[in-house]
């Protein structure tokens, strides 16, 4: 696996990206909207809506535009709900 095979020195130098994940949910219906990965990592699986924030962009401002991008579906930034921040090592 990843974490035995690698040494302290090669984790410390990946470049770290700030991404955003956004779930569009229909709470009085109890839906969540999730996308099919197409490529990259989880290809084939289903998740959330998001991507790499571009030069000047706030995280809300991506994941809106991400959204758009990504399913169509059109959000206004009062509308997002922070829920967390995800670290992957």
């Amino acid at each position: 696996d990843f974490l035995a095979s690698s040494s302290n020195s090669e984790m410390q130098s990946r470049e770290k990206s700030v991404l955003t994940l956004i779930y569009p949910r229909r709470p009085s219906e109890s839906l969540v909207l999730l996308g099919l990965k197409k490529r990259g990592f989880g290809e084939g699986k289903f998740n959330g809506f998001g991507g790499k924030l571009e030069s000047g962009e706030t995280l809300e401002e991506s994941a809106v535009r991400e959204l758009k991008e990504e399913c169509g579906l059109v959000s206004k930034l009062a509308d997002l709900k922070w829920r967390g921040c995800l670290t992957y090592i």
